[in-house]
């Protein structure tokens, strides 16, 4: 796969090296936008000759994929939100398909808009697994101005792998973002459980790195956000206790969220934090938790 412009010969180049690493193709998916001026519409038109009479590549079979807006009007640029949305839909759904049929993805951002390079990124973050592979070129302008469409032997070409973090990896991924051919959905499904999965690490701390004086302590604080003396007051503690107690909590839990020592923990983010992991957890009369959260 990949995003094209006015350079049809990032595509070539970026064959030739990948088959310079033993690596073969079954069909390439070409992503562009409507040839609405010259240096586009040659560069689109040089790019299907080329792959039309190049021996190695008369095998592949070619697809483009033109970008459309929501009533399906041919996109000739992107200039608008909701045409970089469509773009990222468009290839979310094209990636999410192939993806489906279990098949391994070689994605090439180095043509076309800066928006496609960065939605094309933002697929691969959802929806690649580990044998994918996500591909910039990196070329000097000698080469791209000569025009030629494949590489010789000491031209200044380089296939760099662009790293990214695989959301498919996690947990959900795998199931949740593949039933949704929207990728705002799939990010909101996702981001929704990234959310809960904080609570959860948060409610296990609260019930199992604590003391049972440690923990009232920090549920009367989350719930109320009164000073030192009004929770000594509250719980039948002098406030340099509640103090104390207090500060062996932030260690505990700068400890458990993998902070460095020092990195400061405020009452603020203290509430803030464990305000909303109360819900999850009843309490009996002397204001402890009667039950515990399961792993």
């Amino acid at each position: 796969m990949a995003t094209v412009g006015e350079q049809p010969q990032v595509v070539t180049l970026t064959l030739d090296l990948l088959a310079g690493r033993h690596v073969q193709f079954e069909e390439l998916i070409l992503f562009h936008t409507a040839p609405h001026y010259p240096a586009l519409s040659r560069s689109l038109e040089r790019l299907e000759a080329e792959l039309a009479q190049w021996p190695e590549y008369r095998r592949l079979q070619v697809h483009w994929i033109l970008f459309r807006d929501e009533t399906g009007r041919a996109l000739t640029d992107i200039r608008t939100e909701q045409e970089a949305r469509q773009v990222f839909r468009t290839l979310f759904r094209e990636v999410l398909q192939i993806k489906r049929q279990r098949r391994v993805i070689h994605l090439l951002i180095a043509g076309g808009r800066k928006v496609m390079a960065a939605y094309g990124t933002a697929v691969a973050q959802l929806l690649f697994e580990a044998e994918d592979h996500l591909w910039h070129l990196i070329s000097e302008e000698p080469l791209l101005r000569s025009g030629r469409m494949h590489p010789e032997p000491d031209d200044p070409v380089h296939l760099v792998p662009v790293p990214f973090v695989r959301w498919s990896a996690l947990p959900p991924a795998a199931t949740r973002l593949a039933v949704t051919g929207d990728p705002f959905e799939a990010m909101r499904i996702h981001e929704a459980w990234l959310d809960e999965e904080v609570r959860r690490q948060r409610a296990w701390f609260l019930l199992h790195e604590l003391t049972p004086g440690e923990r009232m302590l920090l549920i009367a604080l989350a719930r109320t956000g009164a000073s030192n003396r009004e929770l000594a007051q509250k719980l039948g503690r002098s406030p340099k206790t509640v103090a104390n107690q207090l500060a062996v909590i932030t260690d505990k839990y700068r400890a458990f969220a993998g902070l460095a020592d020092g990195v400061p923990i405020s009452r603020a983010e203290l509430v803030a934090h464990f305000a909303p992991v109360l819900e999850w957890i009843d309490l009996d009369s002397q204001g402890q938790p009667s039950y515990k959260i399961s792993g």
